[in-house]
């Protein structure tokens, strides 16, 4: 976890030095640790040192909350520092533990995406960077503005959040804006566990504009907040290329269609001549030569470049990318920013909506949004204005007479062209001419004619380009009026090929349906369902929030990982405090012993009313019989099995804890069978990843069967060898209360102790409220091996006569726990070096690891601790406390130069 810079994590620390010293005792000059045995009073005094240095609120935030998806064991990197090192660097994490941290600075920390990319995470058989400012990463992005914030300023108020914030942890839009630096991109492929069809599609990514959370508490008073801005989920669908082709080839054989149709040039000579036309026919002959030319590549252009979108704005589909993008915004009728607690991202309409969305603009020609309404649109044109689509399409006609024999023919020919005031434009037919123009030219009845290309594409619909070796600028007008008839009679024609109720448009656009639902039908199908791609994104929850005994937590997005391998919190927040709070008595709780009970089985229990202070404290009980309870304080019932039953009492007063214990033996007069017996177990410790040492259930009784209940995952209990033994898992950090019961015909026992598990094998690791009081990480002496100032002093004081250093631990922890603040500096500095050295040593003789004999010790130490009025002790002692400080060089043996064991 974090090192704590402020100065008072530094005096938490230094109190936890007098904690251990009072939680220790001298024996035959040896230093042995006095365990707090769940079921042994433990002296108010110890209890209360102990339980000042949990942390009494607490702020926690991270952007992408991996402690969380590392439970999956889907988190590695080749870094020295180890995956929990590059996650405490870029979370913030903050605690109250007592009074001298009222006013702390929050903890700040900035996305690092460098740093992130350094961890890699295993999705199935891919494995990918975590993040990336490219890509081919779990996650894409800048993400320089994203940072997470943590304070827990007093007891009672803590405010924790990550994502786009202010610089006082406040949710801001402003501060993500269009930045490009605020975005996120998750590469959902991989990560879902939904298996995509591959032609249909390949890829899925979650885009995020801003993200953020919050969560604060103060007083009673809660409030979680989150935001999302431009959220997309995007579908690379290689199906999209397949509707493009299609599209493609059938516009294009229109083409071919329209000119199959056309009338063959003898029949457009018989019946589409007329007037001076048919005359110069009868003559001479006149050849002709019609063709079309339907170019839709505009149509297929304008598709690719404008998306299809529904008139909700819920879907948008990029023909040209290949994508389908669905705004999670439009998805939620309140929006995606004042959604419920646990909000699906996706429901099963959802799901249906989107789906009907994209099928219908894919298929539906009676939509002018869709695909087919706007093939529709852009094909037919506009027929009020003949212009647009197959209105465009280009009509060449070839016109030159048949013969040019005969002289008197042609001179009668010019003067009947004369005659009529086309004079001048016998060689244009001798040498033939080309007329160019539009179906929407054709049906125009104002068309000119003109010999300018340049003024025929600026307005291919009002004029008719005529070129050929005769025809000079003069000549335009008189040849317009020679053809304008045939002109008119080859419009009608395709007019009717392409727009009557059977032509080709009508065609095209009964066939469109036919020919692109065939394709993404499949795709709708792939889409939906309970197994759909889509119902892989609604495990994706909005505004996740929890409560977790006193922590409450939100969420922004949580990602489920591999179909619930793990998940992925995405901008995570979570806040404890409490509900009020006054500086706790410094000796803390009292309760007074319970004398031990004997019954007959059927019979009730003598009524328990245990005496506490101060009155009020919330006093609570484990270890009772079947049919005995505890409630508001008083203990009563009839137990209903035999056996030998360890019960202990606990009072609890802000935050501070006492404990007795007693025995109920439960006898079965009908039965010949003794209840079993369970000797105390003495709590234990033990590291994640590392065997513990056996822990001894020692049993007697016959026929008796044991349960152990409790333990962590990786430990167990195995009855051939009456041991508890094994490996505590990653993840498993914390500590768990382990009841043991054993059962035979005779009735029953119970037996509890606490185990507790820490983390990366430090003595002082996380012990899950968040700052375990030390920076040393239980360290006793330098990485080298050498020697240190503490250990030294340490090993003088072990050397010096026993009784003088048991008399000096006294002093300490008398003083450091009772005597007030007029001494705690010089205490603080004192313990701080002790506990250092003492730490391991404790360690090694506690749990498993503790003799029998030392375990009597113990016990006797905590109820001779417990029949003392400490008030008392402290009076009596205060003398003893400084003459022992004074005395500190001559029974260690210190003095100004370095000394050593000889």
């Amino acid at each position: 976890m974090k090192i704590k810079k402020s100065a008072s994590a530094l005096s938490r620390s230094m109190r936890i030095g007098i904690a251990t010293i009072t939680s220790t005792a001298m024996l035959g000059g040896v230093l042995v640790a006095v365990p707090a045995h769940p079921l042994l009073p433990t002296t108010a005094v110890a209890q209360a040192q102990e339980n000042e240095q949990e942390a009494v609120a607490t702020a926690h935030a991270q952007l992408i909350n991996l402690k969380v998806l590392n439970l999956g064991n889907l988190l590695t990197t080749s870094d020295p520092r180890g995956v929990d090192g590059i996650i405490e660097a870029i979370e913030a994490e903050q605690n109250w533990a007592n009074t001298g941290d009222n006013g702390q600075d929050a903890d700040v920390a900035q996305l690092n995406v460098q740093l992130l990319g350094l961890l890699k995470v295993k999705l199935g058989s891919v494995t990918v960077p975590l993040i990336s400012a490219t890509g081919d990463s779990l996650l894409k992005g800048q993400a320089g503005l994203l940072s997470a914030y943590a304070h827990a300023e007093s007891a009672t108020h803590s405010k924790a959040s990550a994502g786009t914030i202010g610089a006082d942890g406040a949710l801001s839009l402003n501060n993500a804006g269009a930045d490009k630096d605020a975005a996120l991109e998750l590469d959902l492929t991989n990560v879902l566990g939904v298996e995509l069809p591959a032609n249909l599609v390949d890829e899925l990514s979650l885009s995020l504009g801003a993200i953020g959370a919050s969560a604060e508490k103060n007083g009673t008073t809660v409030t979680r907040e989150y935001v999302l801005a431009d959220a997309k989920l995007t579908l690379d669908a290689p199906v999209l290329g397949d509707v493009v082709t299609g599209l493609d080839n059938t516009l294009g054989g229109v083409g071919n269609t329209v000119n199959a149709l056309l009338p063959t040039d003898e029949a457009l000579a018989d019946k589409g001549l007329s007037g001076t036309l048919r005359l110069i026919s009868n003559l001479v002959g006149v050849q002709l030569n019609l063709g079309v030319n339907v170019d839709l590549d505009s149509v297929l252009e304008t598709l690719l470049r404008e998306p299809l979108e529904d008139a909700n704005g819920l879907v948008s589909i990029n023909l040209a990318k290949g994508t389908i993008e669905v705004d999670l915004d439009k998805v939620h009728t309140k929006g995606l920013n004042n959604l419920d607690p646990n909000t699906p991202l996706l429901s099963d309409d959802a799901i249906n909506s989107i789906v009907e969305t994209v099928t219908n603009l894919l298929t539906d020609p009676n939509n002018s949004n869709g695909l087919i309404g706007k093939v529709n649109a852009l094909v037919a044109g506009n027929s009020t204005t003949n212009t647009g689509g197959l209105y465009g399409t280009t009509v060449e006609l070839g016109l030159g007479i048949g013969s040019t024999s005969g002289f008197g023919v042609l001179d009668a020919l010019r003067g009947i062209l004369a005659a009529v005031g086309l004079g001048g434009i016998l060689d244009a037919l001798i040498g033939g001419f080309n007329l160019e123009t539009t179906v929407g030219g054709l049906l125009n009845d104002e068309i000119k004619a003109t010999d300018s290309r340049e003024v025929y594409e600026a307005a291919p619909n009002d004029y008719v380009l005529i070129s050929g070796t005769g025809v000079v600028g003069g000549l335009v007008a008189n040849i317009l009026t020679l053809v304008k008839e045939l002109l008119g009679y080859v419009g009608g024609i395709l007019d009717g090929i392409l727009f009557d109720d059977d032509g080709v448009l009508a065609k095209l656009t009964a066939g469109l349906p036919s020919l692109v639902g065939g394709i993404v039908d499949p795709l709708g199908e792939a889409l939906g369902g309970q197994d759909g791609i889509l119902g892989g994104v609604a495990a994706i929850t909005i505004n996740k929030q929890e409560k977790v005994g006193d922590v409450y937590s939100v969420t922004a997005l949580d990602v489920n990982v591999l179909d619930g391998v793990a998940h992925l919190p995405l901008a995570s927040a979570s806040v404890s405090a409490a509900d009020t709070w006054q500086n706790p008595d410094p000796n803390g709780p009292t309760i007074a012993p319970i004398t031990d009970q004997s019954i007959d089985l059927g019979e009730s229990i003598a009524e328990v009313t245990p005496v506490v202070t101060p009155e009020g404290a919330k006093v609570t009980a484990t270890g009772l019989p079947a049919g005995v309870n505890i409630v508001d304080g008083v203990i009563t019932g009839k137990p209903t099995r035999a056996g030998n039953f360890n019960v202990t009492v606990t009072v609890t007063n802000e935050g501070l804890t006492a404990s007795t214990g007693f025995k109920i033996t439960v006898t079965d007069p009908n039965s010949e069978v003794d209840a079993p017996t369970i000797a105390p177990i003495a709590d234990a410790a033990g590291t994640e990843e590392k065997k513990i040492d056996p822990i001894e259930v020692e049993v007697t009784g016959e026929d008796v069967e044991v349960e152990v209940e409790g333990l962590p995952d990786g430990v167990k209990y195995d009855p051939e060898t009456g041991e508890i033994s094994g490996t505590p898992q990653k993840g498993t950090e914390g500590r768990y209360v382990v009841t043991v019961t054993a059962t035979n015909d005779g009735g029953d026992a119970t037996e509890t102790f606490t185990f507790v598990v820490k983390k990366d094998g430090n003595g002082g690791g996380d012990n899950g409220s968040g700052d375990n009081g030390s920076s040393d990480n239980g360290s006793s002496g330098s990485s080298d091996g050498t020697s240190n100032g503490s250990s030294d002093f340490l090993q003088q004081c072990l050397d010096s006569p026993a009784a003088g250093v048991a008399g000096l631990l006294v002093a300490l922890g008398t003083v450091g726990a009772i005597a007030g603040p007029a001494l705690e500096p010089l205490m603080k500095s004192i313990g701080a070096e002790l506990d250092r050295a003492l730490r391991n040593l404790t360690n090694a003789s506690s749990g498993a690891n503790q003799p029998e004999w030392v375990r009597n010790i113990n016990r006797g130490l905590n109820d001779a601790a417990n029949a003392v009025d400490h008030r008392m002790v402290s009076q009596a002692l205060f003398a003893t406390a400084a003459l022992a400080l004074i005395s500190t060089p001559v029974l260690c043996g210190m003095d100004n130069s370095s000394s050593s064991s000889s």
